[in-house]
């Protein structure tokens, strides 16, 4: 038994400064760095109107919980409505939005976006990448005109803690998470960090 202990402690050890390396990397470089805490919200106002128009305001707030430069890549937003003509609301049945009310009307479309599914009606809030620094609160401005008849405006806004991900990042994060030095999948930190609310504009 213990002549076994003493082999597999011979294989393992010199494997330790790897295991350890890699941890640091992931913990530290990875997570840390490039994933700090951060909290989305988002606000609504109605600035006015003109004609059959009217203007809104819709503001982000993007704040750094962490301790390192949060950088933002493809903050975007989408924009559905609910008609003051609407004679009926109903909510989805799915499985993923299942509960979820139902807002038909895009307010924010354009042509590349339509018969995609997931991305139709996103559009850019800031066209490049950017960075928010820790324990700093960035905010966002959208201002756009929408018809007298929208009387509720739902918003969905993400954004992507990275970029494209690279095949050595890929790996490292896989390698990571197999051996159980961190908690996350690469499609975990992959998928875009998303925030929904809705509200009465037209009162």
């Amino acid at each position: 038994m213990l002549k076994s202990i003493v082999e597999a402690a011979k294989i393992i050890g010199p494997l330790l400064p790897i295991i350890a390396g890699l941890w640091v990397l992931t913990k530290y470089i990875i997570e840390k760095a490039r994933i700090p805490s951060a909290e989305l919200d988002i606000e609504c106002e109605k600035l006015g109107g003109k004609g059959k128009s009217q203007i809104i305001e819709i503001t982000t707030t993007l704040s750094n919980k962490g301790t390192s430069i949060l950088l933002v890549h493809d903050l975007k937003i989408r924009l559905k409505a609910i008609l003051t003509g609407e004679d009926t609301i109903e909510n989805y049945n799915d499985d993923k939005k299942l509960g979820r009310l139902k807002f038909k009307n895009y307010l924010t479309d354009n042509e590349t976006s339509k018969n995609n599914a997931k991305n139709r009606g996103l559009i850019s809030i800031v066209p490049h990448s950017t960075f928010v620094m820790p324990n700093v609160s960035q905010k966002y401005s959208y201002i756009t005109s929408i018809d007298n008849s929208v009387e509720y405006v739902f918003a969905h806004v993400q954004f992507s803690y990275f970029g494209e991900i690279n095949f050595i990042r890929e790996k490292i994060i896989s390698i990571g998470h197999f051996l159980g030095l961190i908690r996350y999948k690469l499609k975990n930190v992959s998928e875009p960090h998303t925030v929904q609310r809705a509200f009465k504009v037209n009162k």
